[in-house]
């Protein structure tokens, strides 16, 4: 079932023009990874999507309420002086399209590891967490909100260590598992959407190209791994690392 349709889409910043003329559907019950270069337009499509910005033309159309898409962008920023749990309780407050949430309602739907690592956080102030535990939290708030039936997801594991991206893949396919949403989620770390993405959509030619997983776009260019498909597909990687890489 289609969740989003993006039919003809144009946009651009003055004289450069990300997407001109592209089409693409996102359905319910699909994980899908958007990969493309800095620059490229990933950021800017996710906000389009999320109603942020507006296309120059063309038109998106969403089978699901706005309000319960949530956006996680690369430039979110904690409630400095609140505690993580009360920046829970208030995110729960001003997301109401999507549900009432709160702290009691974060533990419950966690496995234990993630609630025990969670309640450890609970009394800190949020100005205090790293780069990686903001991203974390703010991704929980998001999964919290029980009418939620979307995540767009930029970049979520910059500055994430090991076992936080771990956790956070957990909890997306924890999420994916009772929801049956719609997950896009935008990432230079290719490994990281190993395993997790059902579809690769790669911003190529100002249009999307799509793969059925991550081993289909490495197979489509014909290279060993995820890193030299990326290249190859961008005109960065000479010949000699397609056929040498490991």
């Amino acid at each position: 079932m289609v969740a989003i349709q993006v039919d003809a889409l144009c946009f651009g910043y003055r004289a450069l023009r990300l997407f001109d003329r592209c089409e693409f559907g996102l359905e319910f019950g699909t994980v899908y990874g958007l990969v493309a270069p800095n620059g490229a337009g990933k950021s800017s499509l996710l906000q389009l999507l999320a109603d942020r910005r507006r296309p120059d033309s063309g038109d998106i159309r969403r089978f699901v309420p706005v309000r319960q898409l949530g956006l996680l962008g690369q430039d979110e920023a904690a409630f400095g002086m609140l505690t993580v749990g009360e920046c829970v309780e208030l995110f729960g407050m001003v997301n109401r399209g999507a549900g009432p949430a709160g702290w009691r309602e974060l533990l419950r739907t966690m496995d234990p590891p993630a609630a025990e690592r969670a309640q450890g956080l609970a009394e800190r102030r949020c100005a205090s967490l790293s780069a990686g535990e903001r991203r974390w939290l703010h991704l929980e708030c998001m999964l919290s909100l029980p009418r939620l039936r979307g995540l767009l997801l930029d970049e979520p594991t910059v500055g994430v260590d090991p076992g936080y991206r771990l956790l956070m893949a957990q909890r997306i396919r924890s999420w994916m598992s009772r929801q049956q949403g719609v997950v896009v989620i935008a990432s230079h770390m290719l490994d990281d959407l190993r395993g997790l993405c059902d579809v690769i959509l790669l911003i190529r030619n100002r249009g999307i190209e799509p793969h059925t997983g991550l081993q289909a776009f490495v197979d489509a260019y014909g290279a060993a791994n995820a890193d030299a498909a990326f290249a190859a597909a961008f005109g960065s990687c000479p010949d000699r690392i397609l056929a040498s890489s490991h």
